[in-house]
């Protein structure tokens, strides 16, 4: 499954959703989910987001 920006912004909570950066979700957009968690960079700097719901996700086919 691979992470979808538009869905987390409907479904995340608004905690979460006020957490997560703008910036952050256009580099997790597309990217492939592994074992629940997202491994990303974002200005040189590594971030990883942990407990990545299916509710926030494309389901490949």
């Amino acid at each position: 499954m691979k992470f979808s920006k538009d869905k987390f912004r409907r479904n995340a909570p608004h905690a979460i959703r006020k957490a997560l950066p703008e910036s952050h979700r256009d580099v997790l957009d597309g990217m492939e989910v592994t074992r629940d968690t997202l491994e990303y960079q974002v200005d040189g700097e590594e971030y990883y987001l942990f407990l990545v719901y299916a509710e926030w996700c494309e389901v490949e086919k």
